[in-house]
């Protein structure tokens, strides 16, 4: 028996195989599972490639679930790229991400940067990237890409940028009609405050707080610390996600069945915890 009932859950943040690092599961493994469980959506991510042509055949696979897919911007797609961007939302992708172990706030945090990558066999090097230029502002394709995504009606995630490059994307995201999301908060990327996460949803911006962080691997966050992110920035606001797929971790289902489970007994209320996960990603994402 679930610990927490997640029927209709809309799952916006799961990692599936193939890819170079070992996933819990592949896209229609994960697929299957979740639908199982009685899921509404999920949402898949994968580092290197589009996710949008592997949701589809993954799909067509399954009855009662959406299986939606993503872009993440990095190096192997030409980094902070429009043209990339614009072609997956053609193509049906539901969240565009900006760069992930590509980013310069991800190779500061990790010291040797994409060295922890050449245990996976990768041999390329990895010059990071970040989204403002020497003056501290913004790059174009940043602004082109929010215009995109407001224009397709597909939100933005801020995925493994840093706080400093966080504010004036959602500042801009703000003024043009955008749709940004901040991914995972209290990952050792970003790692905000809940200070800044109530600051950043003034702007406009929805928080995305990740079942899969509290847990051992990664160990980022704490339940304590993601109801203080839930309350500085309002409910209403966020949504949940679990974040799963790395071996460290269950399926998807029970990574945030367990979760949910323990919002409810730290007090949290229940309409709370039933919001973000059923009820707001279906209005953020545009979900059928």
């Amino acid at each position: 028996m679930a610990m927490y009932d997640v029927t209709g859950a809309c799952d916006m943040h799961i990692h599936s195989g193939p890819d170079f690092v070992d996933r819990v599961g592949d896209d229609v493994e994960i697929a299957k599972a979740c639908e199982a469980a009685g899921f509404k959506a999920v949402l898949l991510k994968n580092h290197i490639e589009s996710t949008v042509s592997r949701a589809y055949h993954a799909q067509s696979q399954v009855e009662s679930i959406k299986v939606y897919g993503s872009l993440v911007l990095n190096s192997s797609v030409g980094g902070i790229n429009p043209f990339a961007a614009e072609a997956a939302m053609k193509m049906g992708a539901k969240q565009i991400f900006m760069p992930t172990f590509c980013s310069k706030a991800d190779f500061a945090v990790h010291g040797k940067g994409a060295e922890k990558l050449y245990k996976y066999g990768l041999k390329t090097p990895i010059e990071p990237y970040g989204v403002l230029d020497d003056s501290g502002e913004l790059i174009p394709e940043v602004g082109t890409i929010l215009e995109l995504g407001r224009d397709y009606q597909v939100p933005i995630g801020t995925s493994h940028l840093g706080y400093n490059e966080i504010v004036p994307i959602c500042k801009l995201a703000k003024d043009i009609g955008a749709k940004v999301i901040i991914t995972h908060p209290e990952y050792k990327i970003p790692m905000l405050s809940p200070a800044q996460v109530a600051e950043l949803a003034g702007y406009g911006a929805y928080i995305e707080i990740t079942a899969g962080a509290v847990f051992p691997l990664p160990g980022c966050s704490t339940i304590a610390n993601d109801i203080a992110l839930i309350e500085a920035a309002g409910y209403e606001n966020c949504f949940i996600s679990s974040d799963a797929g790395t071996p460290t971790k269950p399926m998807p289902a029970d990574v945030l069945s367990s979760y949910l489970y323990c919002l409810k007994k730290k007090g949290m209320d229940i309409g709370w915890i039933n919001y973000m996960f059923r009820e707001a990603p279906v209005t953020i994402f545009g979900i059928d």
